[in-house]
């Protein structure tokens, strides 16, 4: 029998039933009075509004960049009081142009047109069991997930962070029940913001059509380097080097390549928002690397890993960019024969080298570089074998030592020597030093090498004096100290004779105690400075040419200034003794110099100076007996010295008796002059050989005789016969 009490089961259950229809169906409206667009805004608990606008929309309604994107699978929802016929939707908020994840973004959904004016009640991922929401917000990754009725079109509006993005409207098309329904919300910067440039190549001043320039903002970037070969796609500059980009983002900044040019790195504001206020970038040649890396046998090593890196602060255009700085990289791979080539590389910046063989980082990895406009480098590093020769720079406190480039030369002296710039091919290794003015040569063969600072003409800081150093076979490193001076210049103004112009010379300068000299061209004034040098005493002086000697050296020091130096248009001779016996050489007794029309000047000493040009012959006596002769002397214009090499020999004797003159000739050299009185007689000493016997006081001709070693001939002047009788000379003619 049924008990009287049976009813009550059904009527609470029913009671129960009603009680969850009624709460589904009256939960608190988010938005009051039917009949409200969206472009009206929809006000949400707590006063907010959120305005549509239509902004990310594209006409229809397509949200503006939207797209389906690849997905981590969000955390599972927590279940709640929802009808079980209800459909899913799982929506990813990203960045619009980066489409990075955006995560922290409130998101709400509405009915495309709401019958009674209220947004659904929905969760977040991470929300309790049971609890509602109408504003959820994205996780980490960007999701955020709805329960939504079937049959129902919809609107998911996202709020972000103002400062940042714009808001977005997304419409999503009725879902089936039970449906799980995936959809991307492209969430657009700040309003676009332009900022227009014009680029030009520094060395020609002409416009760069063609750059590459890519805006990147402070999302794009990270934490890592900025890479010298991006995937963005970038915006190019126009024939007359104009180009427009977005400058909206937070902390904005620009990379602009162009091929041939060096790379740089600009901030963007909101100060060159017009074409007619466009900023001038300018780009200067670049710089080429070449890398040869080799083992100890000398063979190219392939597939070895090389990154060149350097700092956006190396790279600006000016040192008030407003930009966070940070690394930029190029990389490259060693070919099979060991080369790895970086072209379009920044100028006048420290490029750090890191080398990888085998995954595995060079422990003695090249030293920093540091490239010229338009310079291509060519440096080869041994990764095992020979010696490294390591230092650090020592000068005064003011000399420039960080980024110094240093030269290895093969020594030739054992002295030090003046580096020149035609060095620079000469040069084994090239490097740069640290920040502490540290340098390294690595694989260097043994044997003797010059240490030098590079000779850079005017932008010389450092003074081009190689130190020798000497590397002994098996030694595995070298630690050198290499001492560093400034660099000095000497300058002055060329003088000419009375009467005559100056023009164009050319100057050359010796400095003391190492080998090596410099040249330099004066103007058309005769100004020249010529350098660098290290300080010092220094000798200057002028090459001669067609038409003058040259000049006189001057003695100064390095960094003087206006010495003069004046032009020679005569000429000097030199003799020099040879002794076929060798020893040492006796004192000069008696010179004769016999000129270009016969004239004979008479001397002790082998130097001549300020001779005419012409054709010389020169005889020399010692104090031992012995006489050397050189005729045709020829003496050029634009000779300065004139050198001739008198080899001793031994004499034959000549005794004259007066009265008369006489002139002894070998050849066209005169070897003897004199003038007797009456009763007076004089010897002299020959070649061995013939001779002439001239007498200028008679009209009679030469008489050609012979001189024998150990033999004397006798001349009776007033006769023309011999006799006997020895006297002192009487006179010796001469000229000038």
């Amino acid at each position: 029998m049924k008990s009287r009490f049976a009813w009550i089961l059904p009527l609470l259950i029913g009671a129960a039933l009603a009680s969850l229809v009624w709460w589904q169906t009256s939960l608190p409206a988010a938005v009051h009075g039917a009949g409200l667009s969206m472009d009206s805004g929809w006000e949400l608990e707590g006063g907010e509004v959120l305005q549509a606008e239509g902004a990310g929309l594209a006409p229809g309604g397509a949200p503006v960049g939207a797209r389906e994107a690849s997905f981590s699978e969000p955390a599972e929802a927590t279940r709640g009081l929802v009808p079980t016929d209800s459909a899913r939707l799982r929506a990813r908020l990203v960045d619009a142009t980066t489409q990075a994840p955006l995560p922290g973004v409130r998101v709400v959904a509405y009915l495309d047109e709401p019958p009674d004016g209220r947004a659904i009640a929905t969760r977040s991922i991470e929300a309790m069991r049971g609890s509602l929401a109408h504003s959820p917000t994205s996780n980490p990754e960007g999701w955020v997930e709805f329960d939504l009725p079937p049959d129902q079109a919809l609107r998911l509006s996202a709020r972000p962070d103002p400062a940042t993005h714009q808001p977005a409207i997304e419409r999503v098309p009725p879902l089936q029940p039970y449906e799980l329904r995936d959809v991307t919300i492209a969430v657009h910067g700040l309003q676009y913001t332009p900022f227009h440039g014009r680029i030009r190549n520094r060395a020609t001043g002409e416009w760069v059509g063609a750059a590459a320039v890519r805006a990147y903002g402070e999302a794009q970037l990270g934490t890592g380097p900025l890479l010298a070969k991006p995937k963005e796609e970038p915006t190019y500059s126009d024939f007359e080097g104009r180009f427009e980009i977005d400058a909206s983002q937070r902390g904005s900044l620009a990379w602009i390549t162009a091929p041939g040019l060096s790379p740089t790195v600009l901030g963007l504001d909101a100060v060159h928002e017009s074409a007619s206020k466009a900023r001038d970038v300018w780009l200067q040649p670049a710089g080429l690397l070449g890398l040869d890396l080799r083992d100890e046998t000398g063979r190219g090593i392939e597939g070895a890993e090389v990154t060149v890196s350097t700092s956006t602060h190396s790279i600006v255009q000016t040192d008030a960019e407003p930009i966070q700085h940070r690394l930029v990289e190029w990389s490259a791979r060693t070919s099979a024969f060991g080369r790895a080539e970086f072209a379009n590389l920044p100028v006048e910046a420290p490029l750090r080298i890191v080398i990888r063989v085998d995954g595995t980082p060079l422990l003695k990895a090249p030293p920093t570089q540091m490239l010229s406009p338009g310079e291509a480098r060519e440096l080869r590093w041994t990764v095992a074998g020979g010696t490294q020769i390591f230092g650090q720079l020592h000068g005064d406190a003011d000399l420039p030592m960080t980024g110094q480039e240093l030269w290895l030369l093969p020594a030739s002296e054992e002295k030090s020597k003046l580096a020149t710039a035609g060095d620079q091919a000469r040069a084994l290794h090239k490097t740069h030093t640290d920040q502490a003015g540290h340098f390294a040569f690595s694989g260097v063969p043994a044997g003797a090498w010059w240490i030098v600072p590079a000779v850079r003409g005017e932008e010389s800081r450092l003074a081009p004096l190689a130190r020798r150093f000497d590397v002994l076979e098996g030694l595995s490193e070298l630690e050198v100290r290499l001492e560093v001076f400034p660099a000095r210049w000497v300058s002055g103004r060329i003088e000419a004779e009375p009467g005559q112009e100056v023009g164009v010379h050319r100057v050359w300068l010796q400095a003391t105690g190492v080998s090596g000299h410099l040249t330099t061209w004066s103007d058309e004034s005769g100004e020249f400075r010529i350098g660098p040098v290290a300080p010092g005493l220094v000798e200057v002086g002028v090459y001669p040419n067609a038409e003058h000697a040259g000049s006189e050296p001057i003695v100064c020091r390095a960094g003087d200034e206006q010495i003069e130096l004046t032009l020679s248009t005569g000429t000097r001779l030199r003799g020099m003794l040879a002794s076929p016996a060798g020893g040492a050489l006796p004192e000069v007794e008696r010179v004769l110099l016999t000129r270009p029309g016969g004239e004979v000047q008479a001397g002790r000493s082998l130097v001549f100076e300020d001779l005419d040009p012409g054709t010389y012959s020169l005889f020399v006596q010692t104090k031992d007996g012995r006489v050397a002769w050189a005729h045709r002397i020829a003496l050029g214009k634009g000779r300065r010295t004139g050198e001739a090499i008198l080899e001793l020999q031994p004499a034959g004797i000549v005794r004259l008796q007066g009265p008369g003159e006489y002139r002894l000739w070998v050849q066209g050299a005169c070897v003897g002059a004199g003038q007797l009185a009456v009763g007076e007689s004089a010897e002299e000493r020959v070649p061995v050989g013939l001779f002439r016997v001239e007498r200028p006081d008679r009209n009679k001709p030469a008489e050609e005789l012979r001189a024998k070693p150990r033999g004397t001939v006798e001349i009776d002047l007033g006769r023309a016969s011999t006799g006997p009788g020895l006297a002192p000379r009487r006179s010796v003619t001469g000229g000038r």
